[in-house]
Parts: structure tokens; sequence; C-alpha cells
């Protein structure tokens, strides 16, 4: 038998996973795999994830719907990371930003520009790693 203080804690459970669906993550990479891969990982902690392919793609989606965080690769084959991110933080100031690279010597340049980037991940990225971060970031967005 349930009883009402069971209910609650269930009720509470089930308030903070709706607000945790309203997250919008957009993820940026050229990498099918990896987006596919990110995209089921993030929508399988309830968040509404968008992909994009290439740098104009994600401004593209930005332009048409508001996110709350964008995860994407600095070397894109149209426009690099840092560029895109500073053009939807234009957009959208308090959107959270999360860098993700293959290149360990790029992490040294974006901390120097200051653009809002909460995190630079070092590809391979595990599942773990990759919710941590998003949660940190969606925090500081939140704040």
């Amino acid at each position: 038998m349930t009883s009402q203080r069971d209910k609650s804690k269930h009720a509470h459970a089930g308030e903070g996973s709706i607000a945790k669906e309203e997250k919008r993550v957009l993820l940026v990479d050229d990498d099918k795999m990896l987006v596919e891969s990110f995209k089921s990982i993030l929508e399988g902690e309830g968040y509404i994830v968008e992909k994009a392919m290439t740098g104009q793609q994600a401004l593209e989606r930005a332009s048409k719907q508001c996110f709350d965080l964008a995860i994407m690769d600095i070397v894109l084959p149209d426009i690099r990371g840092d560029k895109v991110a500073i053009k939807l933080k234009k957009q959208n100031e308090k959107m959270g930003l999360i860098f993700i690279t293959g290149y360990p010597s790029f992490q040294s340049c974006i901390d120097a520009l200051n653009i809002g980037v909460t995190e630079i991940l070092l590809k391979p990225i595990s599942p773990a790693e990759l919710l941590c971060s998003t949660r940190k970031a969606l925090s500081k967005v939140e704040t």
C-alpha cells in the first residue's frame, strides 16, 4: 500500500522531469553518428533535441526557435564553432554553450574568448560526461 507521503514524493519527482522536458538543446556536429548518439542519450533524459550538421544549419534552426543550450563541435565544415557561438549568443544571450572537440589545443584558444562557454569536452565523450555537463550548463542558464 502506498502512503500519502510516497505519493507526494512521486508527484514532486514528476514535476522535475516536466521542467527538464521543456529544455531545448541544439546539437551541432558534422559527425552524424556522434549527433545521433548524443541525441538519443539526451532525449532519453527528457530533453527536446534538434540537430544540425553545419554552422549555417545551426543558425537557421536557432532563428526559428529558442534553445536553452547548444552543444557544438569547434571544427565544422562551413563556419568555425566559435563564430557560430558568437552569432547564437547575439540571438539569445541566455543560451548555454558547450564545445566539443577532438583537438586538445583548441581549449586554450576558446578559453581566451569571453563568449559564455560553460565547458569544453574532449572527444570521446561518455554518456555520463555528456549528461553531467548538460545539467551543469543548464543550471547556469537558469540562474
